[in-house]
């Protein structure tokens, strides 16, 4: 039979409850092998772009929805049911199997909602702001490092509806009214730091994570009742709430990292060329969709390639996360990854190296400095020589 004729019969007879079991591992094996082109124009044919543009506002993990009816089919097969019972879960199967084709499609095409509106978003912070809070309207606001309000795009949005309070220890946290939480459920918003900004946000479950500069966590305004889920773009030191049975999890860039209550840090910069996760107490589980691995205390873990095996190490759990002391730390590294340290820090966007480096660099500065005096230093005890043009670093020797 023609594989695209048996792919819309199948479809068509599992959309009508008239699908065999034998006939629904076949629908999987041929929906997980077909291409975004061959998805979209299958979902055109029997689903309207109604039902398709209500999805996009859910969270989805393709390759884990795909796993769970795989796994009812292998799972539940031995049992001994009646016919009306087998039935049904079939049936329930296949609603299941055509979220997960609408999805695949949306997700293909978009590649995360949460990291799409991340980057999206971004752009539209200013540099100069100390802490900004981009709403699930896309109405903006900046504030100062007094925390002032620098500016609002919207000077209708109600004052009643979005709080900011400052607690203990100079913790951070934006608080909703009801009214606002019932309008925007299931939609996320952002917090961001601007450059030499860092500070501590309490979430509303009480986790803390303190940001680094010139990075931005994403959540929806309340968590779901099966996880706490953010993503986050950039660097920040989390200390997760615990909850036995209500885990945590971030998605950072193609890593997927679960925690039940711990502190740990994530390094996750657009200009990185990997997710580095350090742990400093409890465990996390790392997954990029194709490998997984867990961290204990005083470990690290990072994929040097996209989806590829992660690498993991033991480092000093006293070095975890020493950026929220106020310093530059580096161990044995070259001088463009110091750089590069640097420029996430300050308002720089480019880098360009001369020669070839191969000095490697170990100590530690101060981030009250300004980015020209740390330059001279660097001057001083190293071969090369930097010159600033507007938001440029060039590396000479």
């Amino acid at each position: 039979m023609d594989s695209k004729k048996s792919i819309h019969l199948l479809y068509a007879q599992y959309l009508a409850n008239k699908i065999s079991k034998d006939d629904l591992a076949l629908l999987l094996d041929q929906l997980a092998s077909m291409s975004t082109e061959e998805l979209a124009l299958l979902t055109a044919k029997f689903h309207s772009s109604e039902q398709i543009s209500d999805l996009k506002n859910t969270e989805f993990n393709s390759q884990k929805t795909l796993a769970f009816i795989q796994d009812k089919i292998v799972v539940e097969e031995p049992r001994k049911r009646n016919k009306f019972t087998a039935w049904n879960t079939i049936i329930a199967l296949a609603a299941s199997i055509s979220i997960f084709l609408l999805f695949k499609v949306i997700y293909q095409k978009d590649s995360s909602l949460f990291r799409a509106t991340q980057d999206s978003s971004l752009s539209s912070i200013s540099n100069q702001a100390y802490l900004s809070l981009i709403l699930p309207s896309g109405e903006t606001l900046h504030y100062s490092k007094d925390l002032q309000l620098l500016s609002n795009n919207s000077l209708a949005l109600p004052t009643k509806d979005v709080k900011l309070n400052v607690l203990e220890k100079g913790q951070l946290a934006f608080e909703f009214s009801l009214e606002f939480i019932e309008k925007f459920k299931n939609k996320t918003y952002l917090i961001a730091t601007g450059s030499q900004a860092s500070c501590t946000i309490r979430l509303m479950d009480g986790t803390l994570v303190n940001m680094n500069g010139k990075s931005s966590i994403q959540l929806p305004t309340i968590f779901s009742k099966e996880f706490r889920t953010i993503a986050l773009h950039g660097e920040a030191f989390f200390d997760v709430s615990h909850h036995k049975t209500w885990p945590f999890k971030i998605s950072a860039k193609e890593t997927e990292i679960t925690v039940l209550g711990t502190s740990f840090n994530v390094k996750a910069y657009q200009s990185d060329s990997h997710v580095l996760t350090s742990l400093s107490s409890g465990s996390v589980a790392l997954d990029n969709g194709t490998h997984q691995v867990k961290l204990t205390p005083g470990m690290e873990g990072y994929a040097t390639k996209s989806k590829g095996e992660f690498n993991t190490r033991k480092i000093s759990i006293q070095e975890i996360g020493m950026w929220r002391s106020g310093f530059f730390t580096f161990h044995e590294e070259p001088i463009i990854d110091i750089i590069q340290k640097l420029a996430q820090w300050y308002d720089i966007d480019d880098i360009q190296v001369v020669n070839d480096h191969r000095e490697t660099f170990s100590g530690s500065l101060s981030k009250d400095k300004s980015l020209t005096q740390i330059l001279k230093q660097l001057e001083k005890v190293s071969n090369s020589k930097f010159e600033i043009t507007e938001r440029r670093i060039l590396i000479m020797r």
